[in-house]
């Protein structure tokens, strides 16, 4: 119960972790992914490709000056400017002619001011000679997305090559290097971690069997069965057995090593859960076994181990050489097999 609760806790410190960081993105840039990766050599030297910015929406439109470098979306499909540098006085029209280019995001400085009311801004690449119509200018405050406000060099290239299932292997190996400190710093955790990985492999196991069949079938619930009692009994020998070393090796109860007196209390569980499992599935399984498995119990749960303090585990040959025999009748059950 103690680990199901230090697991628990862990997940939600780090739940608590990843919102903190989202929220602090969100509070600091105005976006919970505020990072774009240059893709194109239109502002070298200020920004190489494969950089890495960090943009800021909380930067108001009108707080934009000359000189910025901001992030914006190509122009709309119509939008009105007052002068396109071809002498004119009438408010032209500039028609994007590739709708495949539409929603393109853009990284360039600003230039110009083109009106004041309602704000125009021109930008311009630093590797192009001229503003280029339709994606330069007009840029208005539906199109602005943000001011670059950090430049990362290079990291960009780093964020290509963790994307999914990169991404996905990387967050495991971290995950195991926190999990193999924290068992080195924590020896009790090795015990812990070990009985919770027996019980998520059987779990998992008893899992892909009974999805093969009808869940609510007589098949199924059989196979459960046996698999959950199997398991029980495996947790069985492995507290008895530490126990049966630790009483042979002490002269008195209280010098049994901690981890070994937490898998004892975790056999103890094990050995009521068992019973828990045969109270609702008498009726799939030979009444004699059932009759064994229930006497194995019971002999268990009425043994006192102060009293093997010098000697082992009182009637620990008996408990395993009765387990073993348990445990090979469930195993000769077969996946089809039903006891009765």
């Amino acid at each position: 119960m103690k680990i199901a609760r230090d697991v628990i806790k862990y997940v939600i410190l780090i739940g608590v972790a990843v919102v903190s960081i989202m929220a602090a993105l969100a509070l600091t840039f105005g976006s919970l992914y505020p990072f774009y990766v240059v893709v194109s050599a239109s502002m070298v030297p200020a920004l190489e490709i494969d950089d890495m910015l960090v943009v800021s929406s909380r930067v108001a439109f009108e707080d934009i000056e000359l000189g910025d470098i901001i992030l914006f979306s190509q122009p709309s499909e119509h939008a009105q400017i007052s002068d396109m540098g071809g002498g004119g006085d009438d408010p032209g029209l500039i028609a994007l002619d590739n709708p495949a280019d539409r929603g393109l995001v853009i990284v360039h400085r600003v230039v110009e001011m083109l009106e004041d009311e309602p704000r125009v801004l021109m930008t311009q690449g630093d590797a192009n000679p001229v503003p280029i119509p339709a994606v330069d200018f007009p840029i208005v405050r539906e199109e602005y997305l943000g001011k670059v406000v950090y430049v990362l060099p290079g990291v960009g290239a780093l964020a290509k090559l963790i994307h999914p299932p990169v991404s996905y292997a990387l967050m495991g190996i971290i995950l195991c290097c926190g999990v193999a400190y924290e068992l080195h710093v924590h020896p009790k955790w090795r015990w812990r971690m070990l009985l919770l990985t027996f019980r998520l492999r059987d779990s998992m196991y008893v899992y892909m069997k009974v999805i093969k069949y009808d869940p609510k079938s007589r098949k199924a619930r059989t196979i459960f069965v046996r698999q959950m009692l199997k398991n029980h009994f495996a947790v069985v020998l492995m507290g008895t057995g530490l126990m049966n070393q630790a009483l042979k090796s002490t002269g008195s109860y209280e010098d049994v090593p901690a981890k070994t007196l937490y898998m004892y209390k975790s056999m103890l569980l094990s050995v009521a859960r068992a019973g828990g499992v045969l109270d609702m599935s008498e009726d799939l399984l030979d009444a004699v076994l059932v009759g064994e498995i229930r006497s194995l119990l019971s002999n268990i749960e009425s043994i006192c181990p102060e009293s093997g303090v010098g000697n082992g585990y009182p009637g620990y040959d008996d408990i395993k050489r009765r387990t073993a025999y348990c445990t090979e009748r469930l195993d000769s059950m077969g996946d089809d097999a039903i006891l009765k």
